[in-house]
């Protein structure tokens, strides 16, 4: 690596900023593509969690 290229340390992770009104929020956190994806996973964290009560 050369000495004037510095490696890229920022987190590749999407930052989002919210406004300050719960209003405002709660419409930008509907149409925010993280949350839709955790919505989609949370059915399945639920039936494997829920399979693996079962077998306790």
């Amino acid at each position: 690596m050369s000495a004037d290229k510095k490696p890229d340390y920022r987190s590749k992770v999407p930052q989002y900023n919210f406004a300050d009104s719960l209003a405002e929020q709660e419409a930008q956190l509907a149409a925010n593509p993280m949350m839709a994806r955790f919505a989609q996973s949370r059915p399945i964290v639920r039936s494997t969690t829920s399979s693996a009560r079962r077998a306790r």
